[in-house]
């Protein structure tokens, strides 16, 4: 084969193309046509005897070529059914008859690309026509199962700023960084699945941390391994290049592992993308005789079996997540009749968050479980896991990490965990924030369906039979009531208090929290982040862990439960309340609420929103203080002006390298932006690294369809950021579209100021939730114009 660019007059020599079409004999073919996943598709014409070609061809970038070919070597009339470009099918049609089996069908096409056909479509000789898509066992037929990918494991990675394994299988521009030259990565799928290729994109920058050797295993199991593709000596020869690899013998896995073991000089590892595909299983279409309608058209193949090769542990070196054994919740086992295959038990209808149970396949994240009777409640700490509490005197009754009683109310560090999660096979386990478990109860297996914390303390793991199958062994008979109600869900009612208990947002997205840890109520984010705090117990109280939160008539006030009961009433602590209410309350609250938008709102009787955020109804910055986003008429991003890049939609405030000559200062960047503060605040950001945005002012940016319907900042980390000793990033308002309905003006985008690093988190938290105003930091700044203090 030969192809030309379009307006070339240069023929450069191609792959050879490879074509089989028919049901034994090799189809005399007058026209075929094809299309792949990457988006490329070809034509072809051919000559009687089929001894020459002329067609097109566009390529996965968009680019148009002129094609051309010769044949070479004597037709075969079946090809290798070994080889496995090759796909064999058991055929049926269907037409006003019924449906009935038809002649099987071999098809093989082979352009040298090394990225399979999607589709294809022909016509022979004899005026036969037929048109055929085919599908995978991944879902709805499509070969592409890496969103069947439900957690990505990593020996090394780069958590400071982000690039850590789970960006591998993401579609925003990321990638996953190892601080070695060795490391190796799991893909655990929701279910055993066939792959047949995979796909690895090289990262935006030093091509010498390529990976260059390899090998690729798969596991039922975790713990016997079969090695499917073995590579040496690999290299990409471009930024963002994607590379194809077969596996020779497919066969179903439900874990995937890539141990990388050798790269390409560097002292570090680096991928932006891996990606599996599924064999074709079949596919549809129409066929249609020469003179005739057409009729429908269906194909299937046999799924490839296991080869008959051992599975064996991982060699000694490679690093194991499952060697070591899971640390055990503290608790007792309980034998029972029935272990598997138990009908749930019957759902009263949604769980309510903050409820006394949670059921498999259900996590807790900083949120916490009640006791009916509002007695006991089981809290997640993050760093402390669980620890179940008698809400009377709050006493701690039970707690899964190796601290004491007299220590669970003062520690401040731990291991970090992000939650802890009943999963489908009934075993609770505990994950620390890139999802590598922890702890467990041991109870895979057992039938286990729900938790639920009981009125007599008892926290239960129960089967489908409803049988105790583990339990925290804490039952008592002293079961004093809390000095108000718990409130529960994503509201708390007049009465009600939060005593080291939860609300969370109806989407999950966003959980209040009153955290004994800081004396203080927190609203937790998405991924866990601190995004709003309220009510800091001032220090001239030495035990702040006795506040209770609790909404009364006149507003909302953290009450000291240890002098309660002798009328002290610490309403009268400014410290504790000014963000939220005064004496002269000006409505008589009946709700506060927790909205999926993150807002925390105080409703009156007739459910009109008196306060936000810390923001009464009569307060200048009350109509800004809503994190909802502008009606969807103002929600549309700008188009991009002509011959700028678009900038790609990320779900936090974008960083923009526009300056390329200093990787190393690149990374001191990310990594002074990643720190996060003792209290455990991060900056939401997602890094936009792509040499198109090269040289790029911020007006530039802001005509790159910056999206500024979801974002209230852009960070620009230009020339300035990256040659100047503190690395000051440029700090971009996207300003806001006026709003009529609210009397707002609006904003124009532009304004901007300078922030070192690790500034950045105090900066981007309180403009995206407009906890601060543009002002608050832009009227800060030191003499030479950059913001340092935080």
């Amino acid at each position: 084969m030969w192809w030309r660019a379009s307006g070339s007059t240069e023929w450069t020599p191609g792959h050879e193309l490879l074509v089989h079409i028919g049901d034994g004999e090799n189809a005399a073919l007058e026209e075929l046509s094809w299309g792949a996943a990457d988006g490329s598709s070809c034509a072809v014409g051919f000559s009687p005897g089929m001894a020459e070609c002329r067609g097109h061809r566009r390529t996965g970038g968009g680019d148009v070529l002129e094609i051309r070919g010769e044949l070479s070597g004597e037709p075969v009339n079946s090809p290798d059914s070994g080889d496995a470009r090759h796909h064999a099918f058991d055929t049926e049609i269907e037409d006003v008859t019924g449906r009935r089996p038809s002649e099987p069908l071999r098809v093989l096409i082979d352009d040298g690309s090394g990225v399979a056909p999607s589709w294809l479509a022909w016509r022979d000789r004899t005026g036969d026509s037929c048109s055929i898509v085919l599908r995978s066992a991944g879902p709805a037929g499509n070969a592409d199962v890496t969103r069947m990918v439900t957690e990505v494991w990593a020996s090394a990675e780069y958590d400071e700023v982000d690039e850590v394994a789970a960006n591998l299988i993401e579609e925003a521009p990321s990638k996953w960084f190892a601080p070695h030259d060795r490391a190796s990565l799991e893909f655990q799928f929701s279910r055993p699945v066939t792959v047949d290729h995979y796909l690895l994109t090289s990262a935006n920058d030093a091509p010498d941390r390529d990976p260059a050797a390899w090998v690729l295993r798969g596991s039922l199991n975790g713990h016997l391994w079969r090695t499917l593709d073995t590579r040496s000596h690999q290299s990409f020869t471009a930024r963002h290049e994607t590379r194809t690899y077969r596996i020779a013998a497919p066969a179903a896995y439900h874990c995937y592992r890539l141990d990388i073991v050798g790269n390409n000089g560097s002292p570090h590892l680096q991928l932006e993308t891996v990606r599996f595909f599924a064999p074709v299983n079949g596919f549809t279409g129409y066929r249609r005789r020469a003179g005739h309608a057409p009729h429908a058209y269906r194909g299937s193949c046999a799924a490839p079996q296991a080869p008959d090769i051992p599975m064996d542990p991982l060699p000694d070196g490679f690093p194991d997540r499952r060697g070591k054994r899971l640390s055990r919740f503290p608790g007792t086992e309980v034998p029972t009749s029935f272990d598997r295959a138990l009908p749930a038990l019957p759902k009263d209808g949604d769980v309510m968050t903050g409820g006394h149970r949670m059921w498999a396949g259900e996590s807790l994240r900083r949120q916490s479980l009640t006791s009916l009777n509002d007695a006991f409640t089981l809290k997640h700490f993050g760093f402390d896991d669980l620890v179940l509490i008698r809400n009377h005197d709050r006493r701690p009754l039970w707690w899964s990490s190796d601290f004491s009683p007299g220590d669970w109310r003062r520690k401040t560090r731990g291991s970090g965990v992000s939650d802890v999660t009943l999963r489908p096979d009934g075993d609770l386990v505990a994950h620390d924030e890139n999802g590598v478990p922890l702890r467990s109860t041991g109870t895979a297996d057992r039938g286990v369906v729900l938790l639920e914390v009981r009125d007599d303390g008892d926290v239960v793991l129960l089967n489908g039979a409803g049988e105790i199958v583990w339990h925290t062994d804490t039952a008592t008979t002293d079961v004093p009531r809390p000095p108000s109600p718990i409130a529960r869900g994503d509201r708390m009612l007049v009465g009600q208090s939060l005593a080291d208990q939860s609300l969370t947002s109806p989407n999950g997205r966003y959980v209040l929290v009153h955290d004994h840890q800081h004396a203080g109520t927190f609203l937790y984010g998405p991924r866990g982040r601190i995004t709003r705090w309220f009510y800091l117990v001032p220090s001239m109280y030495p035990d702040p862990f006795g506040t209770r939160l609790v909404l009364e008539e006149d507003g909302l006030f953290l009450r000291w439960s240890k002098d309660e009961a002798d009328g002290v009433d610490v309403r009268g602590v400014r410290k504790a309340w000014d963000s939220l209410t005064t004496p002269n309350f000006p409505f008589h609250p009946r709700q506060v609420v927790l909205r999926d938008s993150g807002d925390l709102e105080m409703l009156d009787s007739d459910g009109e929103v008196m306060w936000r955020n810390g923001y009464k109804r009569d307060s200048d910055k009350f109509a800004k203080s809503s994190n909802r986003r502008r009606p969807e008429t103002n929600r549309k991003r700008a188009a991009a002006a002509s011959g700028l890049p678009r900038l790609p939609a990320t779900p936090n405030v974008p960083v923009i390298r526009t300056d390329f000559s200093d990787d190393d200062a690149w990374y001191r960047v990310k990594t002074g932006i990643g720190r996060g503060t003792p209290d455990g605040f991060e900056a939401n950001v997602s890094y936009v690294d792509d040499p198109a945005f090269t040289g790029m002012t911020s007006t530039d940016l802001l005509e790159s369809e910056v999206d500024r319907a979801e974002h209230a900042i852009m960070l620009v980390v230009d020339e300035i950021t990256i040659h100047s000793p503190e690395h000051p990033i440029l700090v971009v308002d996207l300003g806001s579209e006026p709003d009529p309905d609210d009397d707002w003006a609006g904003v124009p985008a532009g304004r901007s100021f300078r922030a070192v690093p690790h500034a950045i988190q105090e900066i981007e938290n309180n403009l995206s939730l407009a906890n601060a105003d543009w002002e608050d930091f832009a009227d800060h700044l030191d003499d030479d114009g950059v913001r340092r203090d935080t």
